[in-house]
């Protein structure tokens, strides 16, 4: 685990010193920001959003390291703000940090299927049978799906938090096991969902004693907390139960591709995101007409 620590360490100062190079060239003319963001997707999204003529966006592979190497950078420079997922951090009352600004949503997943972006989508790949469905109930059906899996995805952060691990396990879990589609209708298996992420968290974590019962618990508590699927759920599920309304004739990354293309400007200029990065923009700088990318 120490060399772990250290590594990730390491991996840190490197990033800041390259950071520092990067901003004490542009400091000169004052003409760029320096955008850090979450990772390689995050990057491509931005790319529409900023002109590269006067940004610079930079991944760091990972939600901690953007606010840990901000900090970091803010001890010297102004001209440097982070970007990233709010996660669970609003049903959870997380403190915020200072130029760091989060999602309206969960995620920027999220952000794009409440777009049109979603009905591009629909559009473009579901078949006669079920287009018309699609466009009216596809939608509440995939948020209805996620949603139990975002309160166990909640559950897990909420554990992580107190004991610094997670105890279930998502990733490799293959949504089709328990999420069927039938008649243009998805509907997830709940007990079969339940017995593969237990058995698939086993894997990693051998001694846990999780139930069933315990998960139904666990859900039915943070119902009482919670409801709002747009905080809840996560954008990488909806996408992969998409892929499985679709008949998994497009995958997860594709139709998230899809969406990020689809995206328009005027979308992000309704969001709490971009206002609040206006504001930062004008007290800091007073340049957003050079930051945002002019409208085609």
């Amino acid at each position: 685990m120490a060399n772990s620590l250290r590594e990730v360490s390491e991996k840190e100062t490197i990033k800041i010193t390259e950071f520092r190079i990067v901003l004490n060239h542009i400091k000169k003319d004052n003409s760029k920001v320096l955008i850090l963001v979450e990772g390689n997707t995050d990057i491509k999204f931005f790319r529409k959003i900023f002109n590269t003529d006067h940004s610079i966006v930079k991944e760091l592979n990972g939600k901690d390291k953007i606010k840990n190497i901000l900090n970091t950078l803010l001890s010297d420079f102004n001209n440097v703000f982070g970007i990233r997922d709010l996660d669970f951090d609003k049903l959870e009352s997380y403190p915020n940090s200072k130029n760091l600004f989060l999602t309206d949503y969960h995620d920027f997943e999220i952000e794009m299927i409440e777009s049109i972006s979603f009905t591009d989508i629909v559009n473009e790949n579901s078949n006669d049978e079920c287009h018309a469905n699609y466009l009216v109930n596809l939608k509440d059906n995939i948020y209805s799906i996620a949603l139990i899996i975002g309160y166990l995805r909640w559950f897990n952060e909420k554990t992580y938090k107190a004991t610094s691990s997670h105890i279930l396990l998502f990733d490799g879990l293959k949504f089709e096991d328990f999420i069927k589609l039938n008649n243009c209708q998805l509907e997830l298996i709940n007990d079969v969902f339940y017995d593969k992420l237990l058995v698939h968290s086993k894997t990693k974590n051998p001694t846990l004693s999780l139930t069933k019962e315990d998960i139904v618990n666990k859900i039915d508590e943070l119902k009482r907390i919670s409801s709002d699927k747009l905080q809840i759920c996560c954008g990488h599920d909806l996408t992969e139960i998409i892929s499985i309304a679709l008949n998994k004739r497009i995958n997860r990354k594709n139709i998230e591709s899809h969406l990020r293309v689809s995206y328009k400007f005027d979308y992000f200029k309704n969001t709490q995101l971009y206002k609040k990065i206006k504001e930062w923009n004008s007290v800091n700088f007073n340049h957003m007409s050079r930051l945002q990318i002019p409208p085609s």
